[in-house]
């Protein structure tokens, strides 16, 4: 709603309808450097002229600094050259190395096999570069320095720490670049080596830029060479280098970039967004995820950058399984396709978007038919509006699938994700358990309830899905817990395959209690053995996604577009005030912020603003009295600020990133939009947000269109009440999202 420059948001029990008046952000000049001198410092050169095409911070670019892992480079040809490495040459990666006092750890993925050279080069392994250095000679390690334009490591340096670039070796950031572009053979001053070391130097170095430390560059749609560092600084702290070059077919461009108080993954994805933003040439192929697979003793993962393609086989294999028909694997494909690019940087503070895990998506080997399922369904994605929509699945719904709410407190109900009968699923095997009433009583325990005996342990009540709601435990404080909340503790407690569901009934036994019940997983979504189940009754493709999605499109994604959403070429500059009670989750509700404003702005193919300022209240008391709105509103935005509520809030609700991205839509949009009829800029705030379900589900999807009947300026800005500004703002919805479907741009909505 429009009230001068001021925009507020709608909290009802829907969390739907929103409005919001924003700045045109004046974009920054490309070739500015930082102000006040923060920020990366990097030179962007041309090749093969060298011309300076842009650079920022001067003052560090003159600077000598340790090169830190991109020495390796270095340390590599001088091995070759030495006879210590060939092509042949392997070496097992036992993950940590003790480097002249200085513990070493590799956070490369475990490739469970030892590695070439080529591979440790794009992985930057520090034990097989240690054990390297073990054997190579002071002065081969130097003469490669200053062939390469650099000079020799200090001689008070131990060898193996100038080796791997702790210390003893300092140069510019210019110098760094030169140095790279000789040794992978794009400087008119190329170095002469063995054909051997040019071959390793190179793969490691496309390695690098593909899928290993630099994998940004690949991420961005860039193809090229590269090699990063982390830098010890003087005063303490790191940096982070990273050297460049695209593209491997016809070099264009060439980067180094170093970030102050960063890593080199960091300095690999700052050299993305130039290189991106001066018009490096981009492959506008399928996107990659970058998957954390978790270690086997539960310490972290290992990033491994896969095409997505190929990760949807994975999970179709992991999540699906063999012996399915076509039709359920390639409705499992989709689905798992959407899953991912909904939820892209789900991981991001860990460094990676999607893990292995059930948190987001099982992988396994992929076998002929999961391959044949990813083919088969290339780029195809459920979307609601212009977005991927969100979208569930479990392995078994026990005949009947459930809601998002009744599983997880405050979540969104969308109309594509119902509870209703599965009967394709009602067939499937029961399950029992028994669990002893000493382990209950751990069970509980590690759920919150405290007390010594438990009395009674039974079902107090049920959802209409027939899913226990909340469970009796008599004789503990409190003495009633949700179900769902039981059953994660059972799993941590005893292991996920004792209490499959929450759709069981409770008995007493001698020793404790005996669950009785169906299914297995959640039962939000699609339900796995249901599909195969219609697949196997001849249903086809279409038909299991609306069964189970009703009101979803489908729709291709092709190329980058839907990475491009999530890793923009330019990064705002994000100021963010959180009440002192949620200081602590700051860079959580960082993280939110930037997904929200990314996957706007690449839903709308737009650029994200230069800045902006998100204030979060402490009360919702405090929200009203600053911003003189009502109780049920839950964002104002107004230039470039937005005023929120709590995050605990928004968060309570799962409403947090749609709020934003709502808000931020009109920001993106309001200079092409600006002046036309209020339900075209609500509307599509509610579409891109991802809303479409509670405004406009059953427009036209798998199956069939119901028109829509728009809304007056005069039913948006002054509504009766909150049911009648949601109701207003829901048919907006409906009514941009048929002109969508359509085929009309959002730019041509009139």
């Amino acid at each position: 709603m429009r009230a001068g420059t001021r925009s507020r948001r709608v909290l009802t029990a829907a969390a739907v309808a929103c409005a919001a008046v924003m700045i045109r952000a004046a974009p920054a000049s490309p070739q500015a450097p930082a102000a006040g001198g923060r920020g990366p410092a990097y030179r962007l050169i041309e090749l093969p002229s060298g011309r300076v095409l842009a650079e920022s911070r001067p003052d560090l670019l003159a600077a000598p600094t340790a090169p830190g892992s991109i020495v390796k480079l270095a340390t590599l040809l001088a091995a070759v050259e030495s006879g210590i490495v060939d092509e042949q040459t392997r070496i097992s990666c036992r993950r940590q190395v003790l480097v002249d006092g200085k513990r070493l750890t590799c956070v490369h993925p475990d490739l469970h096999r030892p590695l070439s050279a080529a591979e440790a080069l794009g992985h930057s392994c520090n034990v097989f570069f240690a054990t390297v250095a073990q054997r190579l000679p002071r002065q081969s390690l130097d003469a490669a320095l200053v062939r390469l334009g650099l000079p020799p490591a200090d001689p008070d340096a131990p060898t193996a720490s100038a080796a791997l670039g702790l210390r003893g070796v300092r140069a510019r950031p210019p110098q760094l670049l030169e140095a790279f572009l000789r040794l992978v053979g794009l400087s008119p001053r190329e170095v002469a080596m063995p054909a051997a070391a040019a071959r390793i130097l190179r793969a490691g170095a496309e390695l690098a830029a593909r899928s290993g430390t630099a994998s940004a560059l690949a991420a961005s749609g860039l193809r090229g060479l590269a090699k990063t560092g982390t830098a010890p600084m003087p005063g303490g702290g790191a940096a982070g280098l990273v050297t460049a070059a695209v593209d491997t077919e016809l070099p264009t461009h060439a980067i180094v970039v170093l970030v102050p108080g960063g890593a080199g993954a960091d300095a690999a994805i700052e050299a993305a967004r130039i290189l991106v933003r001066h018009g490096a040439p981009q492959r506008h192929g399928e996107p990659t995820v970058r998957v954390g697979v978790a270690r086997r003793d539960g310490r972290g993962y290992d990033i491994v950058t896969t095409r997505l393609e190929d990760y949807v086989a994975q999970v179709v294999a992991g999540e699906m399984g063999g012996g399915a028909p076509s039709a359920a694997l390639e409705a499992m494909a989709i689905t798992a396709r959407t899953f991912a690019l909904a939820n892209m940087g789900r991981h991001r503070n860990d460094g990676f978007d999607l893990c292995d895990l059930t948190h987001c998506q099982v992988l396994a080997r992929p076998t002929a038919a999961a391959d044949a399922a990813a083919r088969a369904t290339a780029g195809l994605v459920l979307t609601a509006g212009t977005a991927p929509a969100d979208v569930y699945y479990s392995s078994s719904c026990g005949g009947h699938t459930e809601t998002p709410s009744r599983v997880w407190t405050g979540a969104r109900d969308w109309l594509h994700l119902p509870a209703r009968p599965d009967p394709a699923c009602a067939g499937e095997p029961a399950w029992t358990t028994e669990i002893p009433e000493p382990q209950l009583r751990r069970v509980l325990a590690a759920a919150g309830l405290k007390g010594d005996a438990v009395t009674r342990f039974a079902v107090a009540s049920r959802h209409p899905s027939g899913r226990a709601n909340l469970l009796a435990a008599e004789g503990l404080v409190p003495d009633r817990i949700a179900a769902e909340a039981f059953r994660a503790a059972a799993g941590r407690v005893l292991g996920w395959q004792r209490v499959k569901s929450t759709l069981f009934e409770v008995t007493r036994s001698g020793a404790g209690y005996v669950l009785a019940g169906r299914g297995s997983g959640h039962g939000v979504g699609l339900c796995v053995r249901g599909a195969i189940a219609r697949g196997r009754a001849g249903g086809t493709r279409d038909e299991i996604l609306s069964a189970y999605f009703p009101g979803l499109r489908l729709r291709k994604a092709t190329g980058q577009t839907e990475a491009a959403a999530l890793r923009p070429a330019r990064e705002s500059r994000m100021r963010i005030v959180v009440p002192e009670t949620d200081r602590a989750r700051e860079p959580d509700i960082r993280a939110a912020a930037r997904r929200a404003l990314n996957r706007a702005a690449g839903a709308l193919g737009v650029e994200p603003p230069a800045e902006l300022d998100l204030v979060f209240h402490p009360t919702v008391e405090s929200f009203a009295r600053a911003t003189g709105q009502p109780w049920w509103t839950a964002a104002r935005t107004s230039g470039s600020r937005i005023d929120l509520l709590p995050p605990r809030v928004l968060e309570g609700r799962r409403t947090l990133e749609s709020t934003l991205r709502h808000e931020f839509v009109h920001l993106l949009t309001e200079p092409v939009l600006a002046g036309r009829a209020l339900w075209i800029r609500e509307g599509l705030a509610v579409v891109v947000a991802g809303e479409l379900p509670s405004a406009g589900a059953d427009a036209q999807g798998l199956g069939g269109a119901r028109a829509a009947a728009c809304p007056s300026d005069e039913d948006l800005r002054a509504p009766r009440d909150p049911d009648a500004w949601r109701r207003a703002y829901e048919a907006a919805g409906r009514c941009v999202s048929e002109a969508l479907a359509g085929g009309r741009r959002w730019q041509d909505l009139r």
